[in-house]
This record gives structure tokens, sequence and C-alpha cells, in this order.
């Protein structure tokens, strides 16, 4: 038993659920107090679907599974609940920007979405370095690379400062040219 079997057995159970048309389910796992956040996580990782551009709604496409009840004693699950909601939230619109075609995502697009995601978020700032500003930085491989475009580049720069205390410094990293 061990953190990715219990998120592999949840999401094979999930996909399963929502195949055979079932609505709710209901589940423990051994040791749930330690593995609530595998269990969650397998479950997110099933429900996703990319529902942009010509995806119908057909009734075999449609998830009939609208409720899950993890038993559990853990007095924290809600509170990891909706922690793992938001980071899947996020998951989930990171795959739909993979997704959609480079025709529509573009620079500018992901450029909109990042404004989108740092306006009102405290301890959140954004930066959108246009071509020009790229320029005057002699970020001349990146210009080099942008040309092939008929859309402007932009580098986007979206920087969090979480817990002032913490020592630790993180970096996500992406392209989108």
């Amino acid at each position: 038993f061990s953190p990715d079997k219990v998120r592999l057995v949840t999401h094979k159970v999930t996909k399963a659920a929502n195949v055979l048309k079932v609505r709710s389910l209901a589940t423990t796992i051994p040791g749930a107090e330690k593995y609530d956040l595998e269990t969650m996580e397998g479950m997110f990782l099933a429900d996703y679907q990319f529902k942009g551009l010509f995806q119908k709604e057909s009734e075999d496409r449609k998830h009939a599974l609208s409720k899950v009840t993890l038993i559990t004693k853990k007095a924290s699950a809600t509170k990891t609940l909706a922690e793992t909601s938001k980071v899947f939230e996020a998951v989930n619109l990171s795959k739909d920007l993979v997704n959609y075609p480079s025709n529509i995502v573009t620079p500018t697009y992901l450029a909109d979405t990042a404004k989108k995601l740092a306006k009102g978020q405290k301890n959140v700032s954004l930066e959108i370095l246009s071509e020009e500003d790229a320029a005057k930085k002699k970020m001349g491989l990146f210009l080099s690379v942008a040309k092939g475009s008929k859309e402007p580049a932009k580098m986007i720069v979206l920087n969090y400062k979480g817990n002032p205390a913490s020592k630790d410094t993180y970096g996500v990293i992406g392209k989108g040219i």
C-alpha cells in the first residue's frame, strides 16, 4: 500500500464509476487518515475532460458521478479537499491551455489568462514584457524565435511571494511561443 497505488486505484475507480454511470460513490481506505490527499488527487485526475472547441456534450461523454463521500476520521479532510480542489482547478486550466491549438492559445491569450489569474491576488505580481521590452533587455534568442510568428511575442512573469518566513524558492518555467 503506497500513496501512488492509492492515487492509481481511486483514479481507476472514478473512471469506472463514470463509465458505469454511477451517480454517487462512498469510500474509505485503510489508513485513510494517511492517504486522503492521494485519494482526492486520484479522483480529481480522473474527473478532467477537455470541453473546448468542438467537443460535444454527448451522453457518452457526460460524467454521471456527482457525489463522492470519503469516509475518514481525519478532521482536516475538509481543508485538504478545499486545497486539493484549488490545485486541480489550476491543473485543469493548464491542461486546457495545452489542449487548445496554438492559433487560439497565442501569447496574447496567455497574457490575458495571466492577468485574470493575478487580478485581486495578494502576494502576486505580474510583468508582461513586449518585444520592445525584450529588445531593451537584449533578449536576442527570445526575439529570434518570436520572428517566426505573426502574433507578437510576450514574456509573462507571474511572481508569487508566499510565506515571507520561508527560505524556499520555487520556479516554474514554461514556454508559449
